[in-house]
C-alpha cells in the first residue's frame, strides 16, 4: 500500500468537527491535525513546537520557530522562524483554532516549554504514532477514506497542504519555502509533495486563503 495525499475537502471536515466539540481533548488532537495544513512542515517539527516557539502578533500573523533537518541544518543556523499570515478574506478557521489552542494554554497556565499538541502538564510531544492514531479515529468518525490500495498517515496532509495551495495558484516559490526545503527546487516539490491535476475546491481556498 502507498501513501496517499490527504485531500482538502477532509481536511476542511476535521476544522468543522475541532469546532463544533466540546471536548477540549479531542479538539486538541482533531487541531494537531488541521495544524499541518497551516506549516506545511515535517510531522516531528508540529510535534515538537512548544509554547515559546510560537506566538501570535497583533495583526493576528502566527509566527513559530521550528529546528532545521536534513539539507537546511548544513545550510548553518539551527533553528529557523516562519510566519503565517493571517486570511485577508474569509476567516481561516485552522487559524482561529490554533490561536484558540494557544490562548487556551496560556489561560492554564502551561509553561513555556509545553508542547502546544500535548495534554496540560505533559513534556513529551506527541509522537507520529500518536498523532497516526488521532487522524484514523478522526477518519472513521467523520467516514473519511483513502483510495483504494492507499492509506492516510501524518505526513499526508504535507503532500495535501502543497497540494491545495497549488490548486488555488499560490506560487510555486511560496509553496518549496513552505515545504522547507534549502533552494527553490520546484521539481522535487512537484514530484513528491503536489498533484497538479487536482482541481481547486472550496475546502482548498478556505484552507490557503492566508497564502493568496
Amino acid at each position: 500500500m502507498e501513501r496517499a495525499m490527504f485531500p482538502a475537502a477532509a481536511a476542511w471536515s476535521i476544522a468543522v468537527a475541532a469546532a463544533k466539540t466540546t471536548c477540549h481533548i479531542k479538539r486538541g488532537r482533531l487541531t494537531t491535525i488541521v495544524a499541518a495544513f497551516i506549516f506545511f512542515r515535517r510531522t516531528a517539527e508540529l510535534l515538537r513546537l512548544r509554547r515559546e516557539d510560537v506566538r501570535v502578533l497583533p495583526d493576528g500573523t502566527i509566527e513559530f520557530q521550528v529546528t532545521r533537518y536534513n539539507a537546511e541544518r548544513r545550510a548553518g543556523a539551527t533553528r529557523l522562524t516562519y510566519t503565517v499570515p493571517p486570511a485577508l478574506h474569509d476567516p481561516n478557521l485552522p487559524l482561529a483554532l490554533l490561536r484558540e489552542r494557544l490562548a487556551w494554554l496560556a489561560a492554564a497556565g502551561a509553561p513555556p516549554a509545553q508542547p502546544i499538541f500535548s495534554a496540560l502538564g505533559d513534556p513529551r510531544p506527541p509522537t507520529r504514532a500518536t498523532m497516526a492514531q488521532w487522524l484514523i479515529e478522526a477518519c472513521h468518525d467523520l467516514g473519511i477514506t483513502a483510495p483504494v490500495g492507499a492509506f492516510f498517515a501524518p505526513y499526508s496532509t504535507r503532500g495535501g497542504a502543497a497540494t491545495a495551495a497549488y490548486s488555488v495558484v499560490v506560487p510555486d516559490g511560496r509553496i518549496v519555502a513552505l515545504l522547507g526545503h534549502n533552494r527553490r527546487d520546484t521539481v522535487t516539490a512537484h514530484t513528491h509533495y503536489v498533484d497538479a491535476l487536482v482541481h481547486p475546491c472550496p475546502a482548498a481556498r478556505r484552507l490557503a486563503n492566508h497564502l493568496t
